[in-house]
């Protein structure tokens, strides 16, 4: 049975603040999350009247023998030392303090998600989205080593990214001046896949260590994997401090062969011999990344070197790759007038073609070159016709393919959705394992009243990733279309276990499913608990006025 509404979650471990409360000067309005070390928090500063992020410390969770007092003055330096930090790309600092036994820091609001989440949804990035995170991060930790200033625990869970695509580096409240030696020789505080070798080994650091998390970072967007992997943190600790960097090509063959020398500078066991700054690694992946020579080279990898199971691997990742360049700096440097050839079948299997092959190829080849001229509407025609002969003969030549239908059901999403959603399945006809467009596929049906292939849809995506509540929420609201009010209830429970930024609207539909099964009351206090998170919630207060009446 699932819990009722009318309760709020309740943490486990740790009794944390009930909203309402008051830390310092500030309001908790709700509970965000919680980790080892303390629990974070979203309040109010009646003061100045703007939302805060109060992160609290359980200083025993760090205590390594010192007494309270000493942990106290070590926190308060640390905070106010990253207070001192004003970077668009740094969320400030702005208090620090302790109340009732309760060590606290409050810092900026970011309205968004993580690195991480983005990750989960999408492993690897276009390489433009890849860069301008990156850029982004390596800003912010360049002018907090300018002020002698390192982060330690540099890692996706901490790098926040707006709805407008600004990045945040949070949580520098376990950083400290690279002078002082409040951090025992001997202790990590950090996440051990992102920390460097002389961070693991107890060290006295400097701001390169936080250039290797951004390298192990670099290394995990452009390739979907951490360098170093293994269930033993023991293990783990091993492989970095002693082991051979795994080859990046190796796992995504569609990178440009400089990563590997990038990447291994970026992640060199020696100090020394890493990039000098964030800036420095950035332009490094720049230069490669989007170097017109090199995107030649990749679409006639795609034509000549690997055999089908190689493109099944990486398929849902291939537009990411190419990017916008399949359609804008791919150009006339792709296919010029000599390079139009029809490649014979034995690159890939070594069998001839048949006619319809052969007929698939020609029109493929017409399509590749339409699309580095620009021309969408006759490459995607062309490609229909390549399709037509041959399926599995596109599926080995699908790159640029795939890149035109995602632009062109971007495009079509809003009006015209039936062509967004035939543009989405046929992606799925070339890459079945591209979990990204069943949500998109999820949320066209959904806009369409198909709500049975909504539920599809969405619930593919949860069989893939439990932990998707975007994809848990809409399944639920599906659910209510199809009147599994009960089965709704529970999915909506799930979703507010999680605290999700749209919690407000999950409460609000919560609170509809107890109205549609008669629980006029529960219905009533869900609405409150919306309204209470959000009070421009337009669905609370339309249900809470008409219950009043």
């Amino acid at each position: 049975m699932f819990p009722s509404l009318a309760d709020s979650p309740q943490p486990s471990g740790r009794t944390g603040l009930a909203p309402n409360a008051t830390l310092g000067r500030y309001q908790i309005t709700e509970e965000l999350g919680r980790g080892q070390m303390g629990v974070v928090y979203r309040g109010r500063d009646p003061k100045i009247d703007r939302d805060v992020a109060i992160k609290t410390i359980q200083l025993d969770a760090v205590a390594h023998g010192l007494d309270h007092r000493t942990l106290l003055q070590r926190f308060t330096l640390e905070a106010q030392t990253a207070g001192r930090l004003s970077h668009t790309n740094i969320a400030t600092i702005y208090d620090v303090g302790e109340e009732n036994g309760i060590t606290f820091f409050a810092m900026e609001y970011v309205e968004g998600w993580t690195l991480e989440d983005n990750l989960r949804d999408n492993p690897v990035p276009r390489f433009d989205e890849t860069l301008n995170i990156l850029g982004q991060i390596a800003a912010g930790l360049d002018t907090a080593h300018a002020e002698n200033v390192i982060h330690r625990d540099i890692k996706p869970a901490n790098i926040l990214i707006r709805a407008d695509g600004q990045v945040k580096i949070t949580d520098f409240g376990i950083a400290r001046f690279s002078t002082t030696e409040l951090t025992q020789t001997g202790t990590t505080l950090g996440t051990p896949s992102y920390m460097s070798p002389e961070q693991l080994s107890g060290e006295e650091l400097d701001g390169r260590t936080d250039l290797y998390a951004l390298g192990v970072i670099a290394f995990r967007m452009l390739t979907g994997e951490k360098p170093f992997r293994s269930d033993d943190v023991a293990s783990l600790i091993c492989k970095i401090v002693s082991g051979d960097l795994p080859d990046p090509l190796k796992i995504n063959p569609l990178l440009p062969q400089e990563c590997r020398k990038i990447l291994s500078k970026a992640l060199a066991r020696n100090r020394n011999k890493r990039f000098a700054s964030g800036k420095e690694l950035v332009a490094a992946l720049r230069k490669v990344l989007l170097d017109p020579v090199e995107m030649r080279r990749l679409v006639e990898l795609t034509r000549r070197e690997h055999s089908r199971g190689w493109w099944q691997k990486w398929s849902p990742w291939i537009a990411g790759v190419l990017g916008g360049l399949a359609l804008v700096s791919l150009g006339a440097v792709l296919l010029r007038d000599d390079d139009v050839k029809v490649v014979a079948f034995e690159e890939y299997e070594g069998q001839s073609l048949d006619d319809h092959q052969k007929q698939a190829m020609i029109y493929l080849t017409k399509a590749e070159t339409l699309v580095s001229e620009g021309r969408r509407a006759e490459a995607m025609a062309a490609y229909d016709v390549a399709w037509q002969h041959s399926p599995n003969t596109v599926r080995l030549r699908k790159a640029a393919y795939v890149q035109l239908l995602l632009r062109g059901a971007e495009d079509a999403a809003d009006h015209n959705p039936a062509l967004a959603t035939q543009y989405y399945s046929r992606i799925l006809e070339l890459s079945p394992e591209y979990m990204g467009i069943y949500y998109q596929l999820g949320k066209l049906h959904f806009q369409q009243g198909q709500w049975e292939a909504a539920r599809d849809d969405f619930l593919e995506v949860l069989r893939r990733d439990p932990s998707h509540v975007n994809a848990r929420f809409d399944y639920a609201k599906v659910l209510m279309r199809l009147g599994k009010y009960d089965e709704a209830l529970g999915e909506f429970w799930v979703v507010i276990e999680n605290k999700p930024t749209f919690l407000a609207d999950a409460r609000a539909w919560r609170g509809l499913a107890w109205e549609k099964l008669g629980d006029l009351h529960k219905a009533k206090i869900n609405y409150g608990k919306a309204l209470s998170v959000d009070p421009a919630n337009t669905l609370a207060t339309q249900r809470m006025a008409a219950l009043r009446n």
